[in-house]
């Protein structure tokens, strides 16, 4: 049984474990769970931290941006701010009016499980492991989290037949927020997973970088220690200019 098989099946026995909790109406309410970044950062928001500046970079109509989407594997490093733009335009919170929070990619009752996770090696500035904490508009060191992501660069490798790329995005779900609200929503993680890759597929091909959607699974996370309720759905690979 290779590694993604593994990690779907404890997904799965997860996934059946908070749709009983729900049932029972033991599970924990979404809003109750904190900050995901807190957890998956190295500690609490600090000078090490980079703060998303506001986004000065040129952006291009949705027509165009669509007509341009094609997945790029291969080419130089990204820059520094296109990454840190790239990030910020798929998945910071806005505020609305009546005062909840929105993400530029659907979210099921906006419950918003998914957390993106950044390594990079060989980017200006960023190199080493990142949790994007979308509420406060920063990225934030992730060191415990390296092994992890050097593991998972492994697999992305493999994917891409031997191509390294110097940066990639993983999609790092918390179910269990999603569950508590829809207990047989197993179905919608994914679709979200899938959404969310997408948005920073485009985010990324309107600020002229290419990318790549890959279908890992726990490739970096798997629903166990130190990290049990956290499972990777997916991963996009970053490049610096489309060919």
């Amino acid at each position: 049984m290779d590694e993604s098989t593994r990690a779907l099946n404890a997904l799965r026995a997860a996934m059946q474990t908070e749709r009983a909790r729900a049932a029972q109406g033991l599970a924990s309410r979404g809003r109750a769970m904190g900050n995901d970044a807190d957890v998956l950062s190295d500690g609490p928001r600090s000078i090490n931290d980079i703060t998303l500046d506001d986004d000065t970079l040129p952006s291009a109509p949705l027509m165009d941006v669509l007509r341009r989407r094609h997945s790029s594997r291969g080419g130089p490093a990204p820059a520094r701010e296109q990454v840190l733009a790239t990030l910020s335009r798929a998945a910071l919170d806005r505020t609305t009016r009546s005062l909840g929070i929105r993400r530029p990619y659907p979210s099921p009752g906006a419950t918003h499980p998914h957390t993106l996770v950044l390594r990079c090696q060989g980017v200006s500035g960023l190199n080493g492991s990142w949790v994007f904490d979308s509420a406060w508009a920063r990225l934030r060191p992730a060191a415990r989290l390296e092994h992890a992501t050097r593991r998972g660069a492994t697999q992305v490798h493999a994917q891409l037949r031997g191509i390294q790329p110097d940066a990639i995005v993983w999609t790092i779900a918390r179910p269990e927020r999603l569950l508590h609200r829809y207990p047989s929503g197993t179905s919608m993680l994914w679709r979200e997973a899938g959404a969310l890759a997408q948005t920073v597929h485009l985010a990324a091909t309107d600020l002229g970088l290419g990318s790549c959607i890959l279908g890992t699974i726990g490739a970096v996370l798997d629903l166990s220690d130190p990290f049990p309720n956290f499972v990777d759905t997916g991963a996009i690979a970053l490049f610096g200019g489309t060919s």
